[in-house]
């Protein structure tokens, strides 16, 4: 303990147990300073314990079950990121069209980009969807070759696979929803759900009924945000859209439990 933090301490014990003044020396701070009594001395340190832990406490750790899910906070952080795509409109780190010699990085990188893309706004939900499509058919036949290792020609077919996907990506960014119309975080959600329940499905967490369900749900809200697009999407309805969602991730969520 610091030498001011010693006289600190010993200032508010003779300030809250006044008695007897006697001297005591601090081994940090030699210089003598008048407080309370010797003998008070130990249930004065003990009660001051209590009270200055209690003084100095921080927030508590949020329980995650008290995270607020009426959709609110995303609302305004999706129009937040709106926001500054419109004002700054640069690329994010996998938004780049980065195409290394090594096939198996060049292959995640570019899901990593279909991803960003649909974060930032620079890809519409359908969009996305296709792409992702394409790059899980590129992956199967990734995964089929890789099994006895790749040859030069293999090597060849999956980097030019790759290249016409990047391509495709090319001729479509920056092309995708306008104005108010985009709900990057939205459709980040939603395909995050969708990759969720075929984990869900090839884990055996879910059956084909229940998988079936959650899509249908999923679908409902889809269809909700197409109708909710024909006219100027307000706050409130972006706040609906995001509290629908985030509903239905927390009942997947209980499922795959």
């Amino acid at each position: 303990m610091a030498a001011h933090g010693v006289r600190g301490f010993q200032i508010l014990i003779a300030q809250l147990f006044p008695g007897p003044e006697v001297f005591i020396i601090s081994h940090v701070a030699e210089t003598p300073m008048k407080t309370t009594s010797i003998p008070m001395f130990g249930a004065t340190l003990a009660m001051a314990m209590l009270i200055i832990p209690s003084a100095q406490a921080g927030p508590k750790h949020r329980n995650p079950a008290d995270i607020r899910i009426d959709g609110k906070g995303s609302a305004m952080r999706e129009e937040a990121l709106l926001d500054k795509r419109d004002t700054h409109g640069q690329l994010g780190l996998w938004d780049k069209d980065k195409r290394p010699k090594e096939v198996q990085i060049y292959h995640a990188l570019t899901f990593k980009r279909i991803r960003s893309l649909l974060a930032n706004g620079k890809l519409t939900e359908e969009q996305g969807t296709t792409f992702k499509t394409l790059h899980e058919e590129i992956t199967a036949d990734l995964t089929s070759k890789r099994s006895d290792g790749l040859t030069e020609e293999e090597r060849s077919s999956v980097r030019g696979s790759l290249d016409q996907l990047n391509d495709a990506i090319n001729a479509v960014i920056g092309k995708a929803e306008e104005g108010n119309a985009r709900t990057p975080l939205l459709n980040q959600k939603q395909h995050a759900m969708e990759e969720r329940i075929q984990f869900g499905e090839r884990s055996g967490r879910l059956s084909k009924g229940e998988a079936a369900s959650m899509r249908r749900k999923l679908e409902r809200i889809q269809e909700m945000e197409e109708r909710l697009k024909k006219n100027e999407l307000t706050t409130r309805e972006r706040e609906k859209l995001h509290e629908e969602m985030n509903q239905t991730l927390l009942e997947l969520n209980r499922e795959l439990r």
